[in-house]
């Protein structure tokens, strides 16, 4: 990415928050996680705190929690020149991982595949053990790049996620 400048310990606490989003968003994936790895739920506390903290506060918004959140943030953060190139950034890569675990979410509720009957299952049993892994997957890639994310705003330095920081950078142009 090209480098728009310096940026300051407040530029990196404000782009960090928003990688709050996807990780909330997948807080429902990492039960399946520990579910193949119970070793992990002491870990995996604390995300799950973040996770009901998350849907409280969208709940309290109404039906259209989540919307109201993306709209906010796309139209006060990322498209207000105002604000610096770097928080603006990592808001809308932020964004663009939440929508796939949103898009993700779509589809297992459109194959009418609930979370009752993926966490019922046993991962000894071949067809529970690959929802399981699936599932699990889905977490990791959250979870992956939401510390790899937060590392490099630690740093001061662009994250690049291949594909979703092409498609945040092009957002943010300007």
């Amino acid at each position: 990415m090209a480098w728009r400048g310096s940026s300051t310990i407040v530029d990196r606490i404000w782009a960090a928050l928003p990688y709050i989003l996807p990780i909330a968003s997948s807080s429902f994936y990492a039960f399946a996680f520990v579910k193949l790895l119970p070793a992990t739920a002491v870990v995996m506390a604390p995300i799950s705190l973040i996770g009901m903290a998350y849907y409280s506060v969208v709940g309290t918004l109404g039906m259209f929690g989540e919307l109201l959140i993306f709209f906010g943030l796309f139209l006060f953060v990322v498209r207000n020149p105002k604000i610096s190139h770097f928080i603006r950034y990592n808001t809308m890569q932020a964004m663009m991982i939440g929508i796939m675990i949103t898009l993700v979410n779509a589809v297992f509720q459109a194959i009418n595949l609930s979370a009752q009957f993926v966490f019922m299952q046993q991962a000894t049993d071949p067809l529970g053990f690959v929802l399981l892994f699936f599932f699990a997957a889905i977490f990791v890639f959250a979870a992956a790049s939401y510390c790899y994310s937060l590392y490099s705003v630690a740093q001061g330095k662009y994250a690049e996620i291949k594909w979703i920081s092409d498609a945040a950078y092009a957002q943010t142009q300007g």
